[in-house]
């Protein structure tokens, strides 16, 4: 079958991985919090910018659980009772997607994301610009509850 590695050219901290089984599944609880009020769910690099917000977010007392996504399309094949072991309905579900992420909704309950394209600059003001930092991430998961 045809594969592809889909790399980021950004330098991006190590996560703690998740068992193959989970992985296979289209998505898994990477980290959990005692009493969390956020669960973020993610992929690629956003996953490192929602562990970054969810440490901000600890330190105001607000716990954060934190979904890696590697496969949307897998997590739509999964039975409800898996989906509700790695999204806990009792917190605000929150999608991360650097792009439009409407497909998002079908899980979450916000979706914070790009709607426009096409600028050019060092990364790290594009981020910005674009909203895509930890402390504008956690300030708009704080918003939320």
């Amino acid at each position: 079958a045809p594969s592809a590695f889909v790399l980021s050219r950004q330098g991006l901290d190590p996560l703690a991985k998740g068992e193959f089984g989970e992985v296979s599944n289209g998505a898994y609880l990477l980290s959990s919090s005692k009493d969390a009020k956020i669960t973020f769910i993610a992929s690629g690099s956003e996953v490192s910018l929602c562990v970054k917000a969810a440490e901000i977010l600890g330190e105001q007392g607000i716990g954060a659980n934190i979904v890696s996504a590697p496969c949307f399309d897998l997590l739509c094949e999964q039975p409800d009772e898996y989906v509700a072991k790695i999204l806990d309905k009792n917190t605000t579900i929150i999608a991360v997607e650097a792009a439009t992420g409407y497909e998002w909704y079908k899980f979450a309950d916000a979706v914070y994301g790009m709607n426009s394209f096409g600028a050019s600059g060092k990364a790290n003001e594009l981020f910005d610009h674009f909203g895509f930092t930890p402390q504008k991430l956690a300030n708009f998961a704080s918003e939320l509850i």
